[in-house]
């Protein structure tokens, strides 16, 4: 809600430019490119341990937690997450700290020699995705980090992020998103999701569904690795909440029983987040947490778009869910963590995404509905979603309904 008022430099506006250019190309499965790019780049994946975060929901999240318990216990920790907000140095972070514009401009320079053999080489442009993730393993193999937490951009098996041979991987959950590259059934989306699972990787799962677990297992089994199953192996004990949507967790980890693991934000599925995060960390240190060393840096870390709350007074969240699953999860906690009289809800949505199936889980919350239009291109028209719901207006201009939306809330409403 308030503008970026953080000058950038002109070469890191021109990187961002460049960046911004090969968003055209699309999603492109596969991984011929990156490999080709990787070892022009004298393989710089294969320097540093790392832990694979996928799922449906809830990547971001989980890195973010891992990566702050493994610096927390001394090791020099990178970070590659997915999407950013406002900048792309916000996808890449060691030890908590965003890599530098000047390092991003730097990293990207001496890598554009390379981007544009493989370019020509093989007649088939590198995705925006696969040179952003070779970015990152080149700048954590520059740095000398001791590992990296890697969000999986989507999938496993063609995914750029999957090149690497992690120690550990992490499958928070697998629901239907992204249908038209990973199959129509939970299992078809398992199954490309399982490819995280390498030779001896161990594996952490979140709640799966039957059909989900079976084909994880399978997997597991064939690659001579280990599963550790949320509610079998390790599990969320009890949840409390805290003054500002703050909340306080007992965990049984894989290794010992952890209490008062304090989360800077509100939602059961954050909190089982947290557990995945916790056993993920246990696994690839084959130990015992010490909650000491990380305690107050997770209290502190924030949770920008995920039930982010941006003012008071009336109370204004923010929130990415982009799916049914993750607006299903979105909808209980607005109806049992937050007190509210009022629910003025904007809704922005990708076309490309189960629009109707995110409308039918908020919709019915709302006392009010809005439906705009962020900047991205892949953004609906609003008045395509007009139809959805009956109560409902569109304003186009994401900025003006917040603004309206602002204007007839009371205090005591919720945005």
């Amino acid at each position: 809600f308030e503008k970026n008022l953080i000058l950038k430099s002109p070469e890191f506006l021109e990187a961002s430019r460049y960046l911004d250019e090969t968003l055209e190309l699309g999603i492109k499965p596969g991984t011929e490119r990156i490999e080709a790019l990787l070892k022009e780049l004298r393989y710089p994946h294969t320097k540093f341990e790392t832990i694979l975060v996928t799922g449906t929901n809830g990547k971001t999240s989980t890195s973010r937690i891992v990566n702050c318990i493994l610096s927390g216990h001394g090791y020099k920790t990178g970070l590659y997450t997915s999407p950013h907000l406002h900048s792309y140095c916000e996808r890449y972070a060691i030890d908590g700290k965003n890599i530098s514009e000047k390092e991003l401009v730097s990293s990207l320079e001496k890598m554009k020699p390379a981007i544009d053999k493989v370019n020509n080489k093989l007649g088939d442009p590198l995705s925006n995705f696969e040179i952003l993730t070779a970015l990152g393993f080149y700048y954590f193999a520059k740095k000398k980090v001791d590992c990296a937490v890697l969000e999986v951009g989507m999938g496993a098996r063609f995914d750029a992020t999957c090149l690497t041979h992690p120690k550990v991987s992490v499958i928070t959950n697998v629901e239907l998103d992204h249908t038209d590259y990973l199959g129509s059934s939970i299992a078809k989306i398992a199954t490309e999701k399982s490819f995280v699972i390498k030779e001896g990787t161990n594996v952490i799962t979140g709640d799966l569904r039957h059909d989900a677990k079976e084909v994880i297992k399978k997997r597991s089994d064939e690659m001579m690795g280990k599963v550790a199953a949320l509610g079998k192996d390790f599990e969320l004990y009890s949840t409390r909440s805290l003054p500002c949507h703050h909340q306080s967790l007992v965990i049984d980890g894989a290794y010992g029983k952890y209490e008062d693991v304090e989360i800077s934000t509100a939602g059961k599925y954050q909190a089982i987040n947290a557990c995945l995060a916790l056993a993920a960390a246990e696994l690839f240190l084959k130990k015992r947490l010490d909650i000491d060393s990380f305690r107050v840096p997770l209290k502190k870390l924030k949770f920008k778009g995920r039930l982010e709350i941006a003012r008071e007074n009336p109370t204004i969240i923010i929130d990415g869910a982009h799916n049914p699953a993750g607006a299903r999860n979105l909808a209980k906690a607005l109806k049992h963590e937050f007190d509210y009289n009022k629910l003025i809800l904007i809704l922005a949505i990708f076309k490309d995404k189960d629009y109707n199936g995110i409308i039918e889980e908020l919709a019915p919350l709302a006392n009010e509905v809005i439906f705009s239009e962020n900047s991205s291109q892949r953004c609906i028209k609003a008045n395509e979603l007009r139809y959805a719901h009956n109560n409902c207006r569109t304003i186009t201009s994401l900025a003006e309904a917040i603004k309206e939306a602002k204007k007839i809330a009371r205090r005591d409403d919720l945005i």
